[in-house]
C-alpha cells in the first residue's frame, strides 16, 4: 500500500511542474512562487508525497505570519480578554492533485498545517490561524473543521490556536 507523508518543500528534490489540482492559480503558485517565497522567508511550504514517488508533489500547503489583527474585526467569541491587536498566522494555500481528490488528503494536509501552526505559535506567539478561502465552497471546507468566518469578510476565516489540539 502506498503511504503518503508531509515534508517541507525542497526545490532541488520535489517535482512541481506536473502538479495539477484543477485550479490554475494554485498550480502556478506552487510551480513559480512557493520556492521564491521560501527562499525569501515570506512563507514555508509543505508537500504531500508518497513512499513510491517521494519527489512527486501530490498536494501542498503554505504557512506564513499574518500582520497584527485588530480584535475589533474578529467574531466576539474570539476577542474576549485579548488586547486591541493580536499576532496571527495564515494558512496561505492548500491544494491536492486531482487524482487524489475525495480521498481525504485535503483533510490530512489541513491537520498537518494545524499541527505546524500550533507548534509555531507556541514558539513565537500567535493567537489565531487565518485562511482566505477562494470561494464559498472553500469556506465551507474550513468551517467544518472549526474555522469561523469574519463578520465583515465571510471568505476570511480563523480558528483560535487554543482550540487546536
Amino acid at each position: 500500500m502506498n503511504e503518503y507523508f508531509v515534508t517541507p518543500l525542497d526545490t532541488k528534490l520535489h517535482q512541481t511542474e506536473h502538479f495539477d489540482c484543477g485550479v490554475p492559480v494554485l498550480n502556478h503558485w506552487l510551480r513559480n512562487t512557493a520556492g521564491q517565497h521560501q527562499s525569501k522567508g515570506i512563507s514555508r511550504s509543505f508537500v504531500l508525497a508518497s513512499d513510491d514517488a517521494p519527489s512527486t508533489v501530490t498536494g501542498y500547503y503554505a504557512l506564513a505570519i499574518r500582520q497584527m489583527i485588530a480584535t475589533a474585526v474578529l467574531p466576539a467569541e474570539f476577542s474576549k480578554r485579548l488586547p486591541r491587536e493580536v499576532p496571527a498566522l495564515t494558512l496561505a494555500r492548500l491544494a491536492v492533485c486531482q487524482s487524489l481528490k475525495g480521498q481525504g488528503y485535503d483533510e490530512f494536509l489541513l491537520y498537518d498545517a494545524l499541527w505546524r501552526a500550533k507548534q509555531a505559535s507556541q514558539q513565537v506567539g500567535g493567537s489565531l490561524l487565518f485562511v482566505d478561502a477562494k470561494d464559498v465552497r472553500g469556506a465551507q471546507f474550513y468551517i467544518q473543521y472549526g474555522f469561523k468566518p469574519m463578520p465583515d469578510s465571510p471568505l476570511t476565516l480563523a480558528i483560535p490556536m487554543s482550540t487546536i489540539a
